[in-house]
């Protein structure tokens, strides 16, 4: 099952239920009798069964493409470390339980998966952080994929996150929803995957 509907589909009204991935006998064709595939995504059987040891549950992005694009290394690597400071600028401000300084990484136009909006999002996080001492966040194997079709101003950022604070501890796989406005990133969304 992929991760859909997401912060970014549900923005776009994309929210009708979600995608699998399965397999498909080689003698089917797609369009014939494969009323299964309306919710999903079929691959031949063998194919599948050759990914298999490459798809771990929470941890192996899909991308589904029109066509695929190749950048240039050295572009790519700027975005890279650029949204690398901007998930460690992100962490820092959390951390520093300064909610202002926190929510200027995130949009007002943020939405979340789950109907959550900005001036809601900032009442929570008020409430939650008003009686904590310490926060802290670690990130770990974070995974950046921008989307090919916004012109290098969307990336989803997914990694296995580790919150700890004087009242509460979680460990979970996040995806943060990231929108480029002229040099800025902010955060349209997020998502415990």
């Amino acid at each position: 099952m992929l991760n859909y509907p997401n912060a970014i589909t549900f923005r776009e009204g994309k929210n009708s239920g979600w995608i699998w991935l399965h397999g498909h006998l080689k003698e089917k064709r797609l369009g014939e009798n494969l009323e299964d595939t309306k919710l999903g995504i079929a691959i031949e059987n063998d194919a599948l069964k050759e990914m298999h040891s490459l798809i771990k549950t929470n941890g192996t992005p899909i991308i589904v493409v029109d066509k695929l694009e190749q950048t240039e290394k050295t572009a790519h690597e700027i975005l890279q470390k650029e949204i690398q400071a901007f998930i460690d600028s992100w962490k820092k401000a959390w951390e520093s339980l300064q909610i202002d300084r926190y929510l200027n990484h995130y949009s007002q136009d943020f939405l979340s998966s789950n109907k959550i909006d900005w001036d809601t999002y900032r009442k929570i996080k008020i409430n939650v952080n008003k009686n904590k001492t310490f926060i802290h966040i670690k990130t770990e194997r974070p995974f950046v994929i921008l989307s090919p079709n916004r012109g290098g101003n969307l990336a989803v950022v997914r990694f296995f996150q580790k919150y700890s604070s004087d009242n509460y501890s979680d460990e979970s796989m996040k995806a943060l929803y990231l929108q480029k406005n002229g040099t800025e990133w902010k955060i349209i969304g997020e998502d415990t995957i």
